[in-house]
């Protein structure tokens, strides 16, 4: 077993158990230098930005709305409750947002024009699409219980990071949950970011802006992550950035999934190392989607991966492309053919 094997099998037994190996310790040794870290992103000063208020707990919410007994099922108000009405026209899922009974509880008290109206408006100002306000709101359905000033607050800061609106728009849209972070704890983890993988202010600005999500991954996960990609592929620290930046989702995806899906590619199709990092993408695919497809290219003697030959397959292609692009572009082959193939395996 290689060591990022090793580091894997050590990270999977931590979090399942009260493991206190020597191995366990020297892994959390290896972690615990990464977990304090602070924003050093260009024009990191904070003092023009506003401290976020305190958070407002659930007791100091004013209790807004009709007087409804405590539900977590909207169908009993959805005829007469004029909000969750519009909530579904806005494409809210409230058979999502009712699996929570705490969200649900919460959402059937507010009041429409006084606790949901301003939230819409804010969000819509700052670039959150009306086809897109729906999911915002299935996502993050507490986002009506942080005081605007905070939300503003949180707003402020980035652009005090140089985000520009398009980037603060995408971000907030893609991951409706940023906005209910801290300043304190989102200062936290892009410093983490920027700092594990020394990079430049513009880099951590697009990666995050193309992954918002980066921000609510654990830290022991990205670590994770960075350490498999690092072993497995015998990488050093220049070779490592490059591959973040170009696929910066590879840092929160399974960490074993990464490595099946590596071992196949190197050890079963025989491709080389450096021709996958061209290729990055590939590995945040799991191997099963496209390991039938190479024992079918196999048998039929087209399992060419080599850019320089006739014949060549592109592994992202191998992935992508549907049943019927792949047999009639790479395969040489009917569907039916492949499919026959499939029912054999």
């Amino acid at each position: 077993m290689n060591r990022s094997k090793v580091f894997f099998w050590v990270y999977k037994r931590i979090n399942t158990s009260n493991c206190n190996t020597s191995s366990s310790r020297i892994f959390l040794d290896h972690i615990s230098k990464y977990v304090n870290y602070s924003s050093t992103l260009v024009n990191t000063s904070t003092s023009t930005v506003k401290s976020p208020l305190d958070i407002v707990n659930e007791s100091d919410l004013v209790n807004y709305g009709s007087v409804l007994k405590p539900t977590y099922n909207f169908a009993a108000y959805a005829d007469k409750s004029v909000l969750l009405q519009e909530l579904i026209k806005l494409g809210v899922n409230l058979h999502k947002i009712e699996k929570n009974p705490d969200a649900a509880n919460f959402i059937i008290k507010l009041d429409l024009e006084k606790n949901v109206k301003p939230y819409l408006l804010f969000l819509h100002d700052n670039g959150v699409p009306a086809d897109q306000m729906g999911n915002f709101i299935t996502i993050n359905p507490f986002i009506f219980k942080e005081d605007l000033r905070d939300l503003e607050t949180r707003l402020n800061y980035l652009k005090s990071k140089k985000f520009d609106q398009n980037m603060i728009s995408t971000i907030i849209t893609k991951n409706p949950k940023w906005l209910s972070i801290s300043v304190r704890n989102l200062d936290e983890r892009l410093g983490f970011i920027q700092q594990t993988f020394e990079l430049k202010g513009d880099d951590v600005r697009a990666i995050v802006t193309k992954v918002p999500k980066l921000v609510i991954v654990p830290k022991k996960k990205i670590m994770t992550n960075s350490y498999v990609l690092k072993e497995e592929m015998n990488l050093n620290k220049h070779e490592l950035r490059k591959l973040i930046k170009t696929v910066p989702s590879l840092l929160k995806k399974d960490g074993f999934e990464i490595m099946l899906t590596y071992d196949f590619i190197t050890k079963v199709m025989k491709i080389p190392p450096e021709l996958i990092l061209k290729q990055a993408m590939v590995l945040t695919y799991r191997k099963h989607l496209f390991a039938d497809r190479h024992k079918f290219l196999q048998k039929l003697g087209r399992d060419q991966y080599n850019p320089l030959l006739p014949g060549y397959v592109p592994l992202i292609d191998l992935i992508q492309s549907t049943d019927e692009e792949f047999c009639l572009k790479f395969a040489k082959a009917s569907v039916l053919t492949y499919n026959e193939f499939l029912k054999s395996l």
